[in-house]
């Protein structure tokens, strides 16, 4: 019989603490009306269809304001092309990232991203990316089918490099800062370190003594996958799991899961002077089989 044991380390881990920035300007930005109308054309064909649109990373990984920005505009465009009832608000996908702890860089994964687009209803995804060139910003974007991750079209818009696209590229997304928290975590995920860290701050390691396992999924089964994934995470005062970001992706469908999972977990929070109070960790989750 194959089973799953799941292994957790929990070690410090440094957040990048996330400014918030002032609403983006609501000036349009030349090109995307082009694009829109491809990708609604593609799904009036299917009258039914619902789509939901993504915010675009940068080359980089980071969601910049342009790209939030770019696939408001887009959403909207596509809005006024169709059944407004054919396209998720934007908003309905923010409020399901704040509730699994999860922000804008975490839909790069795609797995994760078609979770998510699926949990708003939609039955598409406009996923992209952000390019910069000497003259212009590139946005690269696909209409992606949610469930079989099939590709129903690519599109590209050439964005001209302006005062105001400059500033929107260099500007941080506008999105909730990550919660503070007691210990400023190291980079390094050394066990060592972090329990020097922690001794030295006067804080005491959150301990996990009711952690579910993660359902393992028929992809990994049928690959035969041994390996892992890694978070980083914000437990805070009360032991909720409340920030979660995907650092290693064991993919198959396993870093869903292990979301899933995460969220339900309750910890022994740590403590400092004899309060419970917030920190950040990493958690490591391994699947064997046997």
């Amino acid at each position: 019989m194959r089973t799953c044991r799941l292994v957790i380390a929990l070690t410090a881990l440094s957040i990048n603490l996330l400014s918030l920035c002032p609403k983006c300007p609501a000036q349009e930005i030349p090109g995307v009306d082009k694009a829109a109308d491809s990708i609604a054309q593609k799904l009036q064909e299917k009258r039914k269809e619902r789509v939901v649109v993504l915010d675009f990373p940068s080359a980089d990984g980071k969601v910049s304001a342009l790209g939030q920005v770019l696939s408001n505009q887009l959403s909207s465009a596509l809005t006024q092309r169709m059944m407004a009832t054919n396209v998720i608000g934007r908003t309905q996908l923010s409020a399901r990232l704040r509730t699994n702890g999860l922000s804008p860089a975490d839909l790069r994964n795609r797995e994760i991203a078609s979770w998510l687009g699926g949990e708003t209803g939609a039955d598409a995804m406009v996923v992209g990316s952000l390019s910069a060139r000497d003259d212009q910003f590139v946005l690269s974007l696909e209409l992606v089918r949610i469930g079989n991750s099939k590709q129903l079209i690519e599109a590209r818009v050439d964005i001209p490099r302006t005062d105001q696209t400059i500033a929107l590229a260099e500007k941080p997304l506008d999105w909730p800062a990550p919660p503070e928290v007691v210990v400023a975590c190291p980079s390094s995920t050394d066990s060592g370190k972090t329990v020097d860290l922690f001794k030295a701050a006067g804080v005491t390691l959150p301990r996990c003594p009711h952690c579910p396992q993660p359902e393992y999924t028929d992809a990994a089964r049928s690959a035969k996958f041994q390996g892992g994934n890694k978070f980083k995470v914000v437990v805070d005062e009360n032991g909720h799991a409340i920030s979660i970001g995907l650092l290693d992706p064991a993919g198959y469908g396993l870093d869903v899961q292990a979301i899933k999972s995460i969220r339900k977990w309750r910890f022994s929070p740590a403590i400092k002077d004899g309060k419970p109070v917030s920190v950040c960790v990493n958690v490591e989750i391994t699947f064997h089989f046997f």
